[in-house]
């Protein structure tokens, strides 16, 4: 069974997180997500419901590149000379494949796929 709340505020949000799915995402993760979902509401022009247990079934974050390399292999990468080319790379990859949430150093979350 799923937990489906409002969104209101980042606060409300993170409060409502069942604590199983707490370590799911960085708190930072967690921000960017209610970030997209709030910018997805007022794009739509309407409320957005949250699944948690959906979102923690259909998203993924590596809090590292070097995480997330071990697990996908981007062509090029090896040619990156800086943590910002590699990061790029990551993001063209990303977003050929999938939705992207969030495309920094500590912090590189997308919809799974």
């Amino acid at each position: 069974m799923s937990l489906v709340y409002a969104l209101n505020s980042f606060g409300e949000f993170y409060r409502q997180i069942p604590d199983t799915r707490l370590d799911q995402f960085s708190r930072y993760g967690w921000e960017q997500i209610y970030d997209y979902l709030d910018n997805l509401s007022d794009d739509l022009d309407n409320d957005i419901k949250v699944d948690y247990i959906g979102i923690c079934c259909e998203y993924s974050e590596y809090t590292s590149i070097e995480d997330f390399l071990k697990d996908y292999n981007v062509d090029d990468i090896e040619d990156c000379e800086d943590d910002e080319e590699k990061l790029e790379a990551i993001r063209e990859y990303l977003e050929y494949n999938t939705e992207v949430i969030c495309c920094e150093e500590d912090c590189i979350l997308f919809q799974d796929f």
